[in-house]
C-alpha cells in the first residue's frame, strides 16, 4: 500500500482535484470491497515489476501482481449483476485499475507473428469498452457518482489545441481513403469509418492542447462504434490504418510507464501487416512514432 500511495496512484490522477481520490479515498474505499484492494495491490505490484530499482525482484512482483489481479477479477465477476449504490465507487475505481494494469502487463518485446501484438491490443480495447460500461448497467450510476466523492474522476476537462497543418492533411488523407472505399464498395461501413477518424481527430486535439491524461486512451476506445471492433477482428485494412493512427495517441503517453511498449510494438506490427496499398496511409504515423527515417527501423 505504501507503493500505491507514494507513487501508483498518479498512474491514474489526471491532475490535483484528483490526486486525493486515488491516494486516499479509493484506499478507504477498498477496506470495504475486497476486490479493489487486490486492485490496488496488484497495479502496484506490476508498477514496481516494470519499474522497481531491483532488477532481481521483478518476477517476483510480476508473480505477486498477476495472484492479486486473479482474486481481483474472480471477485469482481461476482458483482457485475449487482451494482448498486454501496458498491459503485469501488467498480468504477476498479474499472479503471483494470484498463490500466492491461495495459502494463508486458508483453514480449518482438513477437514472430506481427498479428500476435495486434490482437493484444485489440484484447485491451476489448476490455477498456466492457469495464467502462460496469456503471451504466443494469442502472446508470453516473449521477450518483458525479455528486460524490468521486466526481472530480467523472469530470474532464475538454481542452482543445490548434491542429497542425501535417496532422490536418493526414486527416483528410483517411477521409478521402474512406470515401473511395465507399465508392468501390457498396458493403464498405464508411460512416464507422467516418466516426473513427472524427473521433482520432477530437483526440489529437486534446493531445495539442497538452492534455497527457490517461482518458485520452480510453476515450477513443469507448467512444467507438462497435461496428469497427467487429471490422478490427476481421482484419479490415482500414481498421488496421485507423489502429496504427490510435497508439500516436498512447505516443504521447509514452512517459507513462504503463503505455510505453505500445506505440512502437503496434505501429511495426500494422507496417509489416499492411501491403503497399495501404501503407502510405500510414506514414504520418510511423513518422509521429519512429521519426522520419522510420523505413530503416521497418521489415521491408
Amino acid at each position: 500500500m505504501i507503493q500505491w500511495c507514494s507513487t501508483t496512484f498518479q498512474t491514474l490522477s489526471r491532475n490535483e482535484r484528483t490526486d486525493p481520490i486515488w491516494r486516499t479515498i479509493v484506499p478507504e474505499e477498498a477496506l470495504s470491497h475486497p476486490f479493489l484492494m487486490h486492485g490496488i495491490l496488484a497495479l502496484s505490484s506490476l508498477h514496481l515489476a516494470r519499474t522497481g530499482p531491483e532488477p532481481a525482484r521483478r518476477a517476483s512482483y510480476l508473480n505477486r501482481a498477476v495472484a492479486h489481479q486473479n482474486q481481483a477479477l474472480a471477485l469482481f465477476r461476482e458483482l457485475l449483476g449487482d451494482v448498486k449504490e454501496s458498491n459503485a465507487k469501488a467498480m468504477l475505481a476498479f474499472a479503471g485499475i483494470v484498463v490500466i494494469y492491461t495495459f502494463a502487463f508486458p508483453h514480449t518485446p518482438e513477437a514472430q507473428d506481427p498479428w500476435d501484438c495486434v490482437d493484444d491490443l485489440y484484447q485491451v480495447l476489448v476490455l477498456t469498452r466492457g469495464v467502462q460500461q460496469v456503471i451504466h448497467a443494469p442502472q446508470d450510476f453516473t449521477s450518483f457518482l458525479g455528486d460524490s466523492s468521486f466526481g472530480p474522476i467523472l469530470q474532464v476537462e475538454e481542452a482543445r489545441g490548434t491542429i497542425p497543418e501535417d496532422t490536418t492533411a493526414m486527416l483528410t488523407q483517411l477521409r478521402e481513403a474512406n470515401k473511395i472505399c465507399g465508392e468501390r464498395d457498396p458493403n464498405h461501413e464508411i460512416q464507422v469509418y467516418e466516426g473513427s477518424i472524427s473521433n482520432l481527430e477530437e483526440m489529437l486535439s486534446w493531445c495539442y492542447s497538452g492534455m497527457r491524461a490517461n482518458t485520452i486512451a480510453g476515450r477513443w476506445a469507448i467512444r467507438l462504434h462497435p461496428r469497427f471492433m467487429e471490422l478490427l477482428r476481421e482484419r479490415d485494412p482500414l481498421a488496421l490504418v485507423m489502429l496504427a493512427h490510435y497508439v500516436v495517441l498512447l505516443q504521447y503517453l509514452k512517459h507513462r510507464w504503463c503505455f510505453d511498449e505500445w506505440c512502437v510494438r503496434v505501429s511495426k506490427a500494422v507496417w509489416a501487416i499492411l501491403d503497399d496499398q495501404w501503407r502510405p496511409l500510414i506514414q504520418w504515423a510511423m513518422k509521429e512514432i519512429l521519426g522520419i527515417n522510420y523505413m530503416e527501423q521497418v521489415d521491408t
